[in-house]
């Protein structure tokens, strides 16, 4: 059943969310340098989304990690990745933005962390009720 929010729900932002956690030898001062930097955009950025690694603080998973893209929209999301897990769905054009922004950092990100996600997919897309 689905919930009448009153916003249509593409136009309601979406988290993406991945666990991921730090490569053996890799200290959490490291990562969280590099992770500050993703933040404020050292890497460059997405038109309509931003990409954030955050820390556990408290409760079940604290000092663990998750990376996440908060897109604007669903709409957004979706036309950066149409088809869930088939980037081949992407427009060329679409896979050429991704490709220089995630370009610039993953290089730097596959040293300092990997997947940590549980499940199939590795991953989950929340939808923001508002």
């Amino acid at each position: 059943m689905a919930i009448n929010t009153g916003q249509h729900p593409d136009s309601r932002p979406i988290i993406a969310m991945r666990k991921v956690k730090l490569k053996e030898g890799v200290s959490a001062d490291a990562f969280e340098k590099f992770a500050i930097k993703i933040a404020s955009g050292e890497y460059g950025s997405l038109p309509g989304a931003k990409f954030y690694y955050a820390k556990g603080e408290r409760g079940d998973e604290t000092g663990s990690y998750i990376s996440f893209i908060e897109f604007d929209s669903k709409a957004t999301r979706d036309f950066y990745a149409p088809v869930a897990d088939d980037n081949t769905k992407t427009p060329p054009e679409v896979r050429k933005m991704i490709e220089a922004f995630f370009g610039k950092f993953d290089q730097e990100a596959g040293k300092l962390v990997e997947a940590a996600g549980s499940g199939k997919k590795g991953y989950t897309d929340y939808i923001i009720l508002k």
